[in-house]
């Protein structure tokens, strides 16, 4: 069983990151590794909270900035750190945290392993925050990510359309 991110704060395993909302983990596979032994061998069920930050960074970059520029680069570049990060901190001792570390990035990653089929699958569409609240938790992780410019022109279309729809429904 995968232990949250509240229950290894608890154990004082701190992570990287911004806190991922609830609505997002529904979406997201947790940037696993789809391949049953490579799964095991990784011990990648351990590390869904590092994957659920990892995925929700991508998220968050794909909102914010247009992809391939810069500043989406580097979002996406700060999120895979952050994967490594929390990977070294979940591991068992911190020699295998950091060997594991870098072999499930990379398991997350390349298509040998079955990662990148799996990231292209969960990565090409955008999922609407499900309720005012929630697009708001959004809109802060946004700000946070886009400082010290403040929200680019993209992610504030972006979060406009959401908002109008969310408002839409909710009539």
């Amino acid at each position: 069983m995968s232990k949250t991110r509240e229950q290894l704060a608890v154990a004082g395993i701190l992570l990287a990151g911004p806190i991922v909302p609830s609505f997002f983990k529904i979406t997201s596979d947790g940037a696993s590794v789809p391949t049953g032994f490579m799964r095991k061998v990784l011990d990648a069920d351990q590390t869904r909270a590092a994957g659920f930050i990892h995925d929700y960074g991508y998220y968050l970059g794909n909102i914010c900035f247009v992809p391939g520029t810069l500043d989406y680069k580097r979002a996406r570049y700060q999120a895979d750190v952050d994967l490594k990060f929390n990977r070294t901190k979940i591991g068992k001792g911190f020699v295998r945290g950091q060997v594991f570390g870098r072999i499930y990035f990379r398991g997350v990653r390349f298509p040998f392993i079955g990662g990148a089929r799996a990231m292209r699958k969960k990565h090409g569409r955008l999922e609407r925050p499900p309720s005012l609240p929630s697009l708001e938790l959004v809109r802060g992780h946004c700000v946070d990510l886009c400082k010290p410019h403040g929200l680019s022109k993209y992610a504030k279309k972006q979060l406009r359309k959401w908002e109008k729809e969310i408002k839409e429904e909710s009539k």
